[in-house]
Protein backbone atom coordinates (compact mmCIF):
# COMPACT_ATOMS: atom_id res chain seq x y z
CA UNK A 1 0.00 0.00 0.00
CA UNK A 2 1.22 3.80 -0.94
CA UNK A 3 0.42 6.29 1.08
CA UNK A 4 -0.27 9.80 -0.51
CA UNK A 5 -1.16 13.13 0.35
CA UNK A 6 -3.32 15.31 -1.62
CA UNK A 7 -1.38 17.76 -3.64
CA UNK A 8 -1.99 21.48 -3.51
CA UNK A 9 -2.53 23.84 -6.51
CA UNK A 10 1.35 25.26 -5.66
CA UNK A 11 2.46 21.99 -5.35
CA UNK A 12 0.85 21.00 -8.77
CA UNK A 13 2.09 23.73 -10.08
CA UNK A 14 5.27 22.77 -8.12
CA UNK A 15 5.40 19.48 -10.56
CA UNK A 16 4.72 21.35 -14.12
CA UNK A 17 7.55 23.88 -13.38
CA UNK A 18 9.93 20.65 -13.04
CA UNK A 19 8.65 19.68 -16.23
CA UNK A 20 6.21 16.82 -14.61
CA UNK A 21 2.60 16.48 -15.06
CA UNK A 22 -0.18 15.14 -12.48
CA UNK A 23 -3.20 13.18 -13.88
CA UNK A 24 -5.98 11.26 -12.19
CA UNK A 25 -8.21 9.12 -13.61
CA UNK A 26 -12.03 7.19 -12.33
CA UNK A 27 -14.14 4.60 -13.81
CA UNK A 28 -17.06 6.41 -11.68
CA UNK A 29 -18.31 6.73 -8.43
CA UNK A 30 -17.50 4.15 -5.55
CA UNK A 31 -14.66 2.79 -8.36
CA UNK A 32 -11.64 4.03 -6.53
CA UNK A 33 -9.15 6.59 -8.04
CA UNK A 34 -6.06 6.62 -9.24
CA UNK A 35 -2.99 9.83 -9.54
CA UNK A 36 -0.41 9.63 -11.12
CA UNK A 37 2.69 11.75 -10.87
CA UNK A 38 5.27 12.25 -13.56
CA UNK A 39 8.96 13.89 -13.18
CA UNK A 40 11.93 14.38 -15.54
CA UNK A 41 14.92 12.86 -14.45
CA UNK A 42 17.98 15.15 -13.90
CA UNK A 43 21.89 13.95 -13.83
CA UNK A 44 23.37 14.53 -10.53
CA UNK A 45 26.41 16.60 -10.38
CA UNK A 46 29.33 15.03 -10.21
CA UNK A 47 31.01 14.55 -6.84
CA UNK A 48 33.69 17.14 -6.00
CA UNK A 49 35.47 17.70 -3.44
CA UNK A 50 34.22 21.22 -2.72
CA UNK A 51 37.98 22.25 -2.01
CA UNK A 52 38.99 25.40 -3.35
CA UNK A 53 42.43 24.89 -5.38
CA UNK A 54 43.35 28.31 -4.24
CA UNK A 55 42.17 28.55 -0.96
CA UNK A 56 42.45 25.28 -0.23
CA UNK A 57 39.63 25.20 2.23
CA UNK A 58 36.13 23.47 2.01
CA UNK A 59 33.53 26.15 1.09
CA UNK A 60 30.50 26.45 3.54
CA UNK A 61 26.87 27.41 2.33
CA UNK A 62 24.47 28.72 4.41
CA UNK A 63 21.06 27.44 2.66
CA UNK A 64 18.02 29.74 3.82
CA UNK A 65 14.79 28.07 2.37
CA UNK A 66 10.98 27.58 4.28
CA UNK A 67 9.85 24.69 2.05
CA UNK A 68 11.36 21.49 3.68
CA UNK A 69 11.29 19.67 0.35
CA UNK A 70 12.85 22.10 -1.48
CA UNK A 71 15.28 22.89 1.47
CA UNK A 72 16.51 19.38 1.44
CA UNK A 73 16.74 19.18 -2.21
CA UNK A 74 18.80 22.17 -2.73
CA UNK A 75 21.11 21.08 0.27
CA UNK A 76 21.78 17.40 -1.25
CA UNK A 77 22.66 19.31 -4.54
CA UNK A 78 25.09 21.62 -2.75
CA UNK A 79 26.64 18.51 -0.68
CA UNK A 80 27.08 16.59 -3.71
CA UNK A 81 28.88 19.23 -5.23
CA UNK A 82 31.57 18.79 -2.35
CA UNK A 83 30.03 21.79 0.20
CA UNK A 84 29.07 21.75 3.71
CA UNK A 85 25.42 22.89 4.00
CA UNK A 86 23.96 24.67 7.04
CA UNK A 87 20.53 24.72 6.84
CA UNK A 88 17.56 27.32 8.28
CA UNK A 89 13.49 27.25 7.51
CA UNK A 90 13.34 31.41 8.22
CA UNK A 91 15.51 34.58 8.32
CA UNK A 92 15.73 34.05 12.26
CA UNK A 93 17.12 30.52 12.01
CA UNK A 94 19.71 31.95 9.13
CA UNK A 95 21.14 35.26 10.80
CA UNK A 96 21.40 32.95 14.51
CA UNK A 97 23.31 30.45 12.25
CA UNK A 98 25.45 33.57 10.28
CA UNK A 99 26.45 34.85 13.83
CA UNK A 100 27.80 31.71 15.02
CA UNK A 101 29.31 30.26 11.67
CA UNK A 102 31.82 30.96 9.56
CA UNK A 103 29.72 31.16 5.84
CA UNK A 104 31.08 31.71 2.41
CA UNK A 105 28.01 31.54 0.02
CA UNK A 106 24.21 32.64 1.42
CA UNK A 107 21.59 30.75 -0.85
CA UNK A 108 18.47 32.66 0.12
CA UNK A 109 15.21 31.93 -0.84
CA UNK A 110 12.79 35.37 -0.62
CA UNK A 111 9.87 34.10 0.50
CA UNK A 112 10.49 33.25 4.03
CA UNK A 113 7.53 33.55 6.72
CA UNK A 114 9.26 35.83 9.08
CA UNK A 115 10.68 38.24 6.95
CA UNK A 116 11.59 38.79 3.72
CA UNK A 117 14.98 37.29 2.06
CA UNK A 118 16.05 40.78 1.18
CA UNK A 119 16.11 41.50 4.79
CA UNK A 120 17.50 38.73 5.68
CA UNK A 121 20.43 40.02 3.20
CA UNK A 122 20.56 43.16 4.47
CA UNK A 123 21.04 42.33 7.85
CA UNK A 124 24.09 39.63 6.69
CA UNK A 125 25.66 42.73 5.11
CA UNK A 126 25.07 45.00 8.14
CA UNK A 127 26.93 42.54 10.10
CA UNK A 128 31.01 43.32 9.98
CA UNK A 129 31.86 39.92 10.15
CA UNK A 130 29.19 38.52 7.38
CA UNK A 131 29.95 41.82 5.66
CA UNK A 132 31.99 40.53 2.65
CA UNK A 133 29.59 36.80 2.48
CA UNK A 134 28.28 36.45 -1.31
CA UNK A 135 24.83 35.96 -1.47
CA UNK A 136 22.41 34.07 -4.31
CA UNK A 137 18.83 35.13 -4.29
CA UNK A 138 16.17 32.49 -4.86
CA UNK A 139 12.64 33.19 -6.35
CA UNK A 140 10.23 32.37 -8.81
CA UNK A 141 10.55 36.23 -9.96
CA UNK A 142 12.82 36.89 -13.26
CA UNK A 143 11.55 39.68 -13.92
CA UNK A 144 14.02 43.45 -13.96
CA UNK A 145 11.91 44.60 -10.97
CA UNK A 146 12.94 41.66 -8.75
CA UNK A 147 16.24 41.43 -9.90
CA UNK A 148 16.88 45.48 -9.57
CA UNK A 149 15.14 44.42 -5.37
CA UNK A 150 17.56 41.43 -5.02
CA UNK A 151 20.59 43.56 -6.21
CA UNK A 152 19.25 46.59 -4.00
CA UNK A 153 19.65 44.42 -0.93
CA UNK A 154 22.73 43.09 -1.90
CA UNK A 155 22.83 39.93 -3.41
CA UNK A 156 25.23 39.33 -5.87
CA UNK A 157 22.89 37.03 -8.13
CA UNK A 158 19.37 35.92 -8.61
CA UNK A 159 18.47 32.81 -9.57
CA UNK A 160 14.65 31.95 -10.44
CA UNK A 161 12.95 28.73 -9.40
CA UNK A 162 13.48 26.02 -10.66
CA UNK A 163 17.09 25.93 -10.34
CA UNK A 164 19.59 23.35 -12.80
CA UNK A 165 21.49 22.15 -10.12
CA UNK A 166 25.09 22.76 -12.46
CA UNK A 167 24.23 26.21 -12.61
CA UNK A 168 24.18 26.87 -8.90
CA UNK A 169 27.05 24.62 -8.32
CA UNK A 170 28.80 26.83 -10.95
CA UNK A 171 27.79 29.75 -9.22
CA UNK A 172 29.21 28.63 -6.04
CA UNK A 173 32.35 27.82 -7.25
CA UNK A 174 32.57 31.15 -9.20
CA UNK A 175 31.76 33.28 -6.10
CA UNK A 176 33.75 31.53 -3.97
CA UNK A 177 36.53 30.62 -5.52
CA UNK A 178 36.52 34.08 -7.83
CA UNK A 179 36.36 31.81 -10.80
CA UNK A 180 35.20 33.98 -13.93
Amino acid sequence: MINCKCLRYDELFSVELHGGSVEAASRGSGMGSTFSVSLKTVQAPEKRTGVSKRAGQACRVLLVEDNADDRAVTAEIIRLGGHTVLEAANGAEALAIARNSAIDVGVIDLGLPDMDGCTVAVKLRSHAAMGTIDLIALTGYGNEAEKNRTAFAGFNEHLVKPIEPHVLLELIDRLVYKIR
